[in-house]
Parts: C-alpha cells; sequence; structure tokens
C-alpha cells in the first residue's frame, strides 16, 4: 500500500468513526414526521437505526423507488454498521432493513380510526391478493426497481447489477390492533451482477398504522434464510407498529 493509500485509508477510517459516534448518539431519538400538519414521531425498529445522511446516494434510492409510487419516503432504517456505511455514501449490504413511508393517496387527508377497521385494513387485504395474481404489476415494480438500481450503481461507480422481481406469495394478515395492522409477504428476487446470478426470497411484512387520524406505513424487510425470519421479521414488525402507536397518543 502507497502512503497516499494510507492517507486515504485513515481518512476514511476517520470519517467512519465519526458517522458511528452520530448514529450511537441518534439512536433511540425517534423520526420526526408530519403528515398534513400532524406532527407523528416514528421510535426506530428493533435493532435498526435510522440513515441520518438524508442526501446519500442510499437514501435518495429508497426515496426515489416510493416516488414511483406516489408515496413519500419518511425513514429508512439500517442496522448500526450498514447505516454508517449508507450515511458516508458508500453502498451497504443489509441482510435486514425497514422503512417508514407515506402513502400518496393519505397524504392531505385524515383517517379515523373507525374508518381504518372498516375501509382500509379489507382494502388492504383485497390489494394484496391482486399484487400476488397480477404478473403485470409485478412486471412493473420489477421494472422501476431495476432502472433504481442502476441509477444507484452509476451514481456510486459501482457494479449494482440487474434486479428482477420474481412471485408474490402472500402470508396473510400477521398482527392487529385498534390502530395498526400488519400483513406479509415473500418476494423472489433475482440479482444479475455480470456471471454471478443470486436468487433468494425476501419476506416483507408491511404495517398500516393510523395516529392522530393520519395514515401512513412501515415495512420490514428480512432476507429469508430459515423459517425463523418469517417470525423474527412478524415480531419486528408488530414491535415498531405498536412503539408507534404509543408514542403518538390521540390529539394534534
Amino acid at each position: 500500500m502507497t502512503r497516499p493509500d494510507l492517507r486515504r485509508f485513515f481518512t476514511a477510517l476517520v470519517v467512519l468513526g465519526s458517522v458511528l459516534a452520530q448514529v450511537a448518539e441518534a439512536a433511540g431519538e425517534p423520526t420526526r414526521i408530519r403528515i398534513y400538519g400532524a406532527a407523528i414521531e416514528v421510535p426506530d425498529p428493533p435493532g435498526l437505526v435510522p440513515l441520518i445522511n438524508k442526501d446519500s446516494h442510499y437514501y435518495r434510492f429508497g426515496a426515489r423507488l416510493q416516488a414511483q409510487n406516489r408515496n413519500q419516503l419518511f425513514g429508512y432504517f439500517l442496522p448500526p454498521a450498514e447505516a454508517a456505511v449508507a450515511d458516508i455514501d458508500q453502498l451497504p449490504t443489509p441482510s435486514h432493513w425497514g422503512i417508514a413511508y407515506g402513502v400518496g393517496p393519505m397524504l392531505n387527508r385524515t383517517v379515523t380510526v373507525e374508518q381504518f377497521q372498516k375501509e382500509v385494513v379489507p382494502d388492504v387485504q383485497r390489494s394484496v391478493v391482486a399484487a400476488a395474481n397480477d404478473p403485470a404489476l409485478r412486471r412493473k415494480l420489477g421494472e422501476g426497481t431495476d432502472a433504481s438500481v442502476a441509477m444507484l450503481g452509476r451514481e456510486l461507480a459501482v457494479d449494482a447489477g440487474k434486479l428482477r422481481m420474481g412471485e408474490i406469495t402472500p402470508l396473510g394478515a400477521f398482527d392487529k390492533g385498534e390502530r395498526y395492522a400488519t400483513f406479509g409477504a415473500a418476494t423472489r428476487i433475482r440479482v444479475e451482477r455480470g456471471a454471478e446470478v443470486m436468487e433468494a426470497p425476501v419476506i416483507t411484512v408491511i404495517g398500516f398504522i393510523v395516529v392522530k387520524e393520519r395514515l401512513f406505513c412501515i415495512a420490514v424487510y428480512r432476507m429469508y434464510r430459515e423459517e425463523k425470519d418469517i417470525e423474527q421479521a412478524r415480531r419486528d414488525a408488530d414491535a415498531w407498529a405498536q412503539a408507534i402507536v404509543r408514542a403518538n397518543p390521540s390529539g394534534p
């Protein structure tokens, strides 16, 4: 290693240490969002911390994915070490992660608990089944995701590869409270990077939450390796949803 390389190496270590310190300091502090004038606190998901550099390419990648569906990304959460990598504008490789986001049509309206129970939850159940049985929709989602992955690779000057989405298998309704409901699904993904091909299912648990008469979503993702990964994703999403409800009592 040449002397200039050593300087760059130690500089990177200093920057990484600084970011890790900021992540540690921010851990436990809730992410604060606003929906239609209401201030809402979003505690961290179990074992994850928020990205603090919202100008990073990785955070913007997540924001683009949501914007494609007219949604708004409120927070991106990774394991602490992976969050530090993303915050110094490098490409993390997490095995589990989470996001909080606003659903486009719900960003400028109120939703009562009664509406949530009688209208939103049944509609979500129908939509999950419809998405699983609609190959055209899966293809559209895959094309949009692949384009965003390619852009991220160009921005970071790395080979991010090509991403393909396969079948979606609904895992049904998981947990439900007065103000939240979570639903699970398994999606098979295929990543092609040069001659290397990786296929793996990803467990997704999406939670719909209504607090202060505002509706938004959380999602917990976990690479599937064994059966217990499904239960872990389910527990994490349920615990996160409950923590959000506790952190936001009724009122403005």
